[in-house]
Formats: structure tokens, C-alpha cells, sequence
């Protein structure tokens, strides 16, 4: 899950970003009101943590700006102001409001309800290739038996079985499986590509295909005349 933080305060926003990616989002964050709306909108992101109080613009405009491009985006308010109105304004424009301080396990908390809330799904078992992935623990069967994966491992196993038989760029995996600020020349990619196949087993190289010049996709198992 990508998320993308707009917060004019660093230390606040390096915070909450170090804290989210301890629970394996994927999190960008921009500090002005109009660096966050270009984010947003050149970018493919789940949920948008939004401050109130920017240098450029309040928490409201930027939310009905970046609304205008993006319906069906996720946006959680931020404030240390506890007055009436202002909530029940920003709740007009946008998911939830939280007035500061609060714990990242609230947030975290907030998170997932609000995605509940909507179309997107956060608490899933998919189950592919004999594969069965759960969100809510973060475990991995393969057959049945419990495979241990890294965070990464893990996001970019899921990555890949929500986008089956798409083909997806070095690019683009390494902005939703890690963020913006991720080396495009690194080989990162292909070297937990390999780490997917390795634990995946026999299975991993006919599932997992290299697309030379572009990058990789995950075919299910019967596409590739697996039994």
C-alpha cells in the first residue's frame, strides 16, 4: 500500500514516515500544499496523510484540488486544532480527521479503517499457484507450509499477484513495492525477483517470468500449463 504524507513540519513528516514503513507501506512525503497536489496527482498512491496548516494552502483546498483529478483516493486530515468547525470542515473534504498528537499504532489504525470503509480491501487472502497470501498476519504458504519472507519480499510478492499476467516495469514496481526516492539503476528488483523464485520453489521461474527489456509478470498456473 503506497502512501504519500503532506506535512510542512520534516521532523513530523520523516517521523510518521519512518514509523508507517515499520508496517510495510511504501510512503513519500512532500511539505508544501502544492509540491503534495503534484504528487498526487502524477503519482499512484492509496491513501494521502494531509496537515491542515501548510505554507501555501490549508488542508481543505489542497484536499478538494487533489480530489478534482483523484475521486477515489484515501485522505486522513492532520491538526493540532481541536476547535469543532475545523473538523467538521475537513470532514467534508476528506476521510478522517486526527488532531495531534496521536501514536502511529492509531494511525495505523485509522489507516486500515478507512480503507475498510471503502472499495479497496485491506485485509485479504489471496490465494494463487498454490500460493496463499494474508494481509492481515503477513504470511506466506506455499502448499500449505509457512514461508518466511522480508517485508519487501512480501509487498512485492503481493504486488505482483494483484497485477497476474500484467506485465510490470523495474519502474513501476520499485514506486509502489518501495518509494519515489528509490535508484531506478539499482538491481534491486531483480535481485528479490530471484529471492521470490528461490522460495518459491520449482514453481517460482515458470510463474514469475522475465519480459527481457521491460520487466516481470506473475502468470497463474494454468496459463503456463502447470498442473
Amino acid at each position: 500500500m503506497r502512501l504519500l504524507i503532506i506535512e510542512d513540519d520534516e521532523v513530523v513528516a520523516r517521523s510518521l514516515q519512518r514509523g508507517l514503513k515499520s508496517f510495510m507501506y511504501s510512503v513519500d512525503t512532500a511539505f508544501t500544499g502544492k509540491e503534495g497536489v503534484n504528487r498526487a496527482i502524477m503519482n499512484d498512491y492509496d491513501l494521502i496523510i494531509l496537515d491542515y496548516y501548510l505554507p501555501d494552502a490549508n488542508g481543505i483546498e489542497i484536499a478538494k484540488q487533489i480530489r478534482e483529478k483523484k475521486h477515489d483516493i484515501f485522505i486522513i486530515a492532520l491538526s493540532n486544532e481541536p476547535n469543532v468547525d475545523v473538523k467538521i470542515e475537513m470532514l467534508s473534504a476528506c476521510d478522517d480527521y486526527m488532531v495531534k498528537p496521536f501514536s502511529i499504532d492509531e494511525l495505523v489504525a485509522r489507516i486500515q479503517a478507512v480503507v475498510r470503509r471503502g472499495v479497496k480491501v485491506f485485509d485479504r487472502v489471496l490465494n494463487m499457484n498454490g500460493l496463499e497470501v494474508c494481509t492481515k498476519s503477513h504470511e506466506v504458504k506455499c502448499d500449505g507450509k509457512i514461508i518466511p519472507f522480508s517485508n519487501k519480499e512480501f509487498c512485492l510478492l503481493l504486488h505482483l499477484m494483484d497485477n497476474c499476467n500484467r506485465v510490470l516495469s523495474r519502474n513501476m514496481i520499485l514506486e509502489k513495492v518501495w518509494d519515489m526516492n528509490a535508484d531506478p539503476f539499482t538491481n534491486t528488483v531483480d535481485v528479490h525477483i530471484q529471492r521470490l523464485r528461490v522460495k518459491i520453489g520449482p514453481r517460482g521461474k515458470k510463474i514469475i517470468l522475465t519480459v527481457p527489456g521491460v520487466g516481470y509478470k506473475l502468470v497463474d498456473a494454468e496459463s503456463v500449463g502447470m498442473q
